[in-house]
């Protein structure tokens, strides 16, 4: 009996110690495992954050990042806005200037008939400017340089007769033109000087598409001892010149300034004043150049 008691006892032992090991090992395997679930539940979130910008550091970086960068666009729009308004002023003051001069230019050192001329050219543009419809009522003298003229010379050679063209305008009662398109127009660079000499010798737009069309083109004058002649013409409503000559007609003005009993005054002085009279530079010119 003592011995079964003792076999008993001892496969007691064995079965804790069986059981002991078991539950041990079935601790630290629980253990094991809340540990892991805890180490990838803890790299999911951080993985999750970074990817959605949410991390505070990452978020607090993107945002400084985006505050500094529309603090540039700012500065930049700032900056511009500076510079168009000081590119603005520097062209207003420009054309100050030469308006200021074509001013004194106009009242103290023209002789008197452009001064009668202007007037009446004022009055006659202006008519037209109320019903264009009436253009055909005037007769006109143009300067022209069009696409269909083989020659015209260049830009100093065209201008150069301006003061014998204008003062047989002024004789013969004939609206005074420019109608350049080669190789641009002319206002490209060149616009009337309106605020002071109220010469605009820009060509109505109804003259103009009938000059276009080619219909009674009038006569197209190319020598300067000609011109006062056809432009005495009454029947010929449109007189067309392109004046090449060596001296601008310089001869001729001053041939006629004294039939005509008027003061002679040295042609390049007219010119050189003159020219400050019927012309500005265009804006987008003067801006270009002060860039």
């Amino acid at each position: 009996v003592r011995t079964r008691r003792r076999k008993a006892g001892v496969a007691t032992d064995r079965c804790r110690k069986k059981l002991f090991v078991l539950w041990i090992s079935f601790g630290a395997c629980f253990v094991l495992v809340v540990v892991q679930i805890g180490v990838m539940a803890y790299m999911h979130h951080q993985v999750g954050e970074a990817a959605s910008g949410k991390s505070p550091s990452v978020a607090n970086g993107a945002h400084q990042k985006k505050v500094h960068h529309a603090l540039e666009k700012l500065k930049q729009i700032s900056e511009n806005l500076q510079q168009q308004k000081q590119q603005e002023r520097r062209t207003n003051d420009t054309l100050s200037r030469v308006l200021e001069v074509s001013s004194e230019t106009l009242q103290q050192r023209l002789p008197s008939w452009i001064g009668e001329y202007v007037e009446w050219h004022r009055r006659q543009r202006a008519r037209i400017a109320a019903s264009p419809e009436t253009w055909t009522d005037h007769r006109y003298l143009i300067m022209q340089c069009i696409q269909s003229d083989p020659h015209c010379g260049g830009a100093s050679d065209r201008i150069k007769p301006i003061p014998l063209v204008l003062y047989v305008a002024y004789l013969t009662n004939r609206i005074f033109l420019i109608w350049w398109d080669k190789p641009c127009a002319l206002e490209e660079f060149l616009v009337p000087n309106d605020k002071v000499s109220l010469i605009d010798w820009t060509v109505p737009e109804l003259l103009r598409l009938h000059l276009e069309t080619g219909r009674n083109m009038g006569q197209m004058i190319v020598s300067s001892d000609k011109l006062l002649s056809r432009s005495e013409d009454t029947d010929t409503a449109i007189v067309r010149t392109r004046l090449q000559s060596f001296n601008g007609g310089e001869d001729e003005f001053l041939k006629m300034l004294e039939q005509h009993h008027q003061p002679a005054t040295p042609y390049q002085n007219v010119y050189h004043h003159l020219f400050s009279v019927l012309f500005r530079p265009s804006t987008h010119r003067v801006e270009a150049l002060l860039r």
